[in-house]
């Protein structure tokens, strides 16, 4: 298991990071197989593209995925990429993805985990540490939507549950889009 222990984590909940991304929503808990249904979706605050060639993808402990030169997301200004295990739409729930990594390298628990994004120099740009307790919105088949992009996303507290369906299941979230709980 490669649960979110404070005490464990490659780095503190207090480290500086550069905000170039935001992690901006989760769907950790779907309906159906979580192999193929989870993803999670970063926003671009700024007034450029963000290129995340390698760029990585970590939790907490020892999961990691790197994003290859000329595969990663070039994310537009105000813009958002999605990352999943599985890319298919008619198999991960109606979903674009837009960048696929492999469930061996990288998952989303449904009790407690991690999304910390590094640049490719290695610095940290953001990081979100999810929990299906200690007041974490969390909901089987609904999305953890960040209500302000702006806001501490290392807060439960600003985190909310998804309340739009997409794709042809009962899933809730908006992948791609704005969160239906940004105002």
């Amino acid at each position: 298991a490669t649960k979110c222990i404070n005490t464990d984590c490659i780095v503190s909940l207090e480290a500086a990071e550069t905000g170039a991304l935001v992690v901006n929503e989760i769907l950790v808990d779907p309906l159906g197989l979580d192999a193929q249904l989870e993803w999670f979706e970063v926003y671009n605050p700024g007034a450029a593209p963000v290129d995340m060639s390698g760029w990585k993808i970590r939790d907490c402990a020892v999961l990691e995925v790197t994003l290859p030169e000329g595969a990663a997301p070039v994310i537009p200004p105000k813009g958002y990429a999605v990352f999943g295990p599985e890319g298919d739409p008619a198999v991960n729930g109606g979903v674009t993805v837009d960048f696929v990594y492999s469930g061996e390298a990288f998952y989303l628990p449904n009790t407690e985990g991690s999304i910390l994004l590094f640049d490719h120099t290695g610095k940290l740009v953001d990081q979100v540490r999810f929990a299906s307790f200690g007041g974490w919105p969390h909901q089987t088949g609904a999305s953890l939507e960040l209500a302000d992009p702006g806001a501490d996303n290392t807060m439960p507290t600003s985190w909310a549950t998804a309340s739009t369906t997409y794709g042809p299941t009962d899933n809730k979230g908006t992948p791609g889009e704005k969160n239906s709980a940004s105002q």
